[in-house]
């Protein structure tokens, strides 16, 4: 019998995951899905000045805001992409820019939205609280932040097998699970107030995902047992001395 180990994702072996990743996106959640996300979020972007597409990645989901109408800039960790992401869209209507995460702290730059979508199911415990502390430092007074992220995933379900060094891993690097109850408390033992937070289906348009959506109905109707695979999470920061 073969003994197998959870593969330990450093940050090298992250960057070089997604690098290979990058060379599909149209595997890529926010590029198959993220034109919906935004017109199911959109009435709390409503009237919002700044955007920050916060782990922008390779620019999908900017580009979407952009699609939009929204004034954006993208946020990431690796300076790599914030490059790509910068000369992808460098011109456009709305694009003020991609930074490396200490160059947008350094300049004590703020936004009345923040978007952090599909990110947090990535985080070790370590780059949670970082990013926890990096929000309240980039969230304008009476801003927004909305996130995304798969709910109540069974990270089981996706792990695969290196034969090379016989690691199990999450097919999408996913590390931690989120529910509606652990995502809100984890928001306002961070000092924030959530105003709203939901579990939903994002592929369910028939413009994206046919077969998703007629077989999510089918299930919904011969009342078998279903369950959103997606969960939203809307917060402001809550006023001085409440949690």
């Amino acid at each position: 019998m073969i003994e197998t180990r959870m593969l330990e994702w450093t940050p090298e072996r992250v960057a070089k995951f997604w690098d290979y990743c990058s060379r599909f996106p149209e595997e890529y959640f926010t590029r198959q899905f993220g034109d919906v996300m935004v017109d199911r979020l959109g009435a709390h972007l409503k009237g919002r000045r700044s955007t920050l597409d916060y782990g922008c990645g390779t620019g999908f989901m900017t580009e979407h805001l952009l699609d939009k109408g929204y004034k954006v800039t993208g946020l990431d960790f690796s300076r790599e992409s914030v490059r790509g992401v910068d000369q992808k869209f460098k011109g456009r209507d709305g694009f003020e820019g991609a930074f490396f995460v200490d160059d947008v702290l350094a300049q004590k730059k703020r936004f009345d939205a923040i978007l952090i979508f599909e990110v947090i199911e990535h985080l070790t415990d370590e780059q949670l609280e970082v990013t926890m502390r990096n929000l309240k430092t980039l969230l304008e007074p009476g801003g927004v932040v909305i996130m995304t992220t798969p709910n109540d995933e069974r990270l089981s379900d996706l792990n695969i097998f290196c034969p090379g060094c016989d690691s199990v891993f999450h097919r999408w690097q996913h590390v931690r699970s989120w529910s509606v109850q652990s995502l809100s408390a984890l928001m306002k033992g961070n000092g924030f107030q959530v105003e709203r937070a939901f579990t939903t289906n994002f592929s369910l348009s028939y413009r994206r995902s046919f077969r998703a959506t007629l077989k999510a109905s089918i299930r919904k109707a011969l009342g078998r047992p279903y369950k959103d695979p997606h969960l939203a999470c809307v917060c402001t920061l809550a006023p001085a001395g409440k949690g």
